[in-house]
């Protein structure tokens, strides 16, 4: 089972919904889910164009067909150190 966090929709939407799915927009992969709180794991490349996360941007989670929405309140590298010149294992703390 692949579980994506993302800016944009990642499950079915019905027809007329203004988002759609982007595997561009996939930005992690949801590795907790426990009451008010997700845990996403994602690798950060700081010189990569695209999306990026930032505390305080609200996203969308999509889950087993499901969609909730969340803040991203804190981001944790994997050796509490960020890299400018590699990419970053990042553990990204989301309240829904």
């Amino acid at each position: 089972m692949s579980d994506q966090a993302a800016n944009g929709a990642q499950a079915p939407t019905p027809a007329g919904d203004r988002r759609e799915n982007d595997p561009v927009r996939i930005l992690g992969h949801l590795v907790s889910l426990s009451g008010m709180q997700a845990i996403v794991a994602c690798a950060i490349n700081p010189q990569a164009l695209g999306h990026h996360w930032s505390v305080g941007h609200l996203i969308s989670v999509a889950h087993a067909g499901a969609r909730m929405v969340g803040v991203v309140c804190d981001l944790e590298t994997k050796d509490h150190l960020w890299h400018d010149a590699q990419t970053n294992m990042t553990m990204v703390r989301i309240e829904l």
